[in-house]
């Protein structure tokens, strides 16, 4: 099951279901229960009614993408440091939906993106919704799904640390869709790939990553973790210094490709 989020050309906020022929509004069918990916997901029973819907209620060409539950700010994203994996959020204006352009930030001369794999929480089998202390064995029951991030970040930042390196306004994206986990047979999906005006980049991130179940385990000794909270993985790889101009294309498998096009942020 493939989910996004996305806009009207009124500028309504919508959450549908990718079908054969196009997408299925969720927001009008179900108003009261699917506002967005994180309001659909709070509530244990979503997959009964989104199953039933299997008509198309328009195309998906020309689907304006919002960023997949971005707007509740509960985004984690880990980033490689000296002492392991390290986490922080990334705001919501720091994030832009699939196909929307990425800001480079001005006065800044080292931007780069890193390619993550992000699983979205729901609920497990069992009714258990998280919480804190998740054991690394348990956290997989607690992922509804997976996206992907392309992890914008300013090198000369990160002396300020990991959270102002990393959300500089519409520096980063998410998307272009959620897929339910059971499209992946029990398995998150690999790392990725980067390609820049279809170039593939090919150096990758110079830690191993840790797995996504134990930085879920590792974020919930300090965050007690909801439905609808995404947590981004170590980068399995990292662009050099983007240009305006350069289109960056972020590849997961199952998940899609996350396209962006980088411009001059407008003063």
């Amino acid at each position: 099951m493939r989910l996004l989020e996305f806009s009207t050309t009124e500028g309504r906020h919508r959450l549908g279901l990718v079908v054969e022929n196009g997408v299925a509004d969720l927001t009008a069918r179900h108003p009261g229960r699917a506002q967005s990916l994180r309001h659909l997901l709070r509530q244990p029973d979503w997959r009964r009614f989104v199953d039933a819907t299997a008509t198309a209620d328009l195309p998906l060409e020309g689907v304006i993408h919002e960023p997949i539950a971005a707007s509740s700010g509960r985004v984690f994203v880990f980033s490689s440091t000296s002492n392991g994996p390290a986490w922080f959020s990334k705001v919501p204006g720091s994030l832009v939906g699939h196909d929307q352009p990425l800001w480079l930030p001005l006065d800044h001369v080292s931007f780069r993106v890193g390619a993550c794999v992000a699983a979205v929480l729901g609920w497990a089998a069992d009714g258990w919704r998280g919480g804190r202390r998740i054991s690394a064995d348990r956290a997989h029951e607690l992922v509804a799904g997976y996206t992907c991030i392309a992890d914008g970040f300013v090198v000369e930042a990160r002396s300020e640390g990991l959270s102002a390196s990393g959300n500089f306004e519409r520096s980063s994206s998410i998307g272009p869709s959620f897929v339910t986990a059971d499209e992946f047979g029990g398995r998150a999906p690999a790392g990725g790939t980067i390609r820049i005006d279809g170039v593939e980049v090919t150096e990758q991130a110079s830690s191993p990553a840790s797995s996504l179940d134990e930085l879920i385990s590792s974020l919930s000794r300090i965050v007690e973790l909801r439905p609808g909270d995404v947590i981004g993985a170590v980068p399995s790889i990292v662009t050099g210094d983007l240009q305006a101009g350069q289109t960056i294309e972020v590849e997961l498998e199952g998940v899609g490709v996350l396209r962006n096009q980088v411009i001059t942020e407008p003063r």
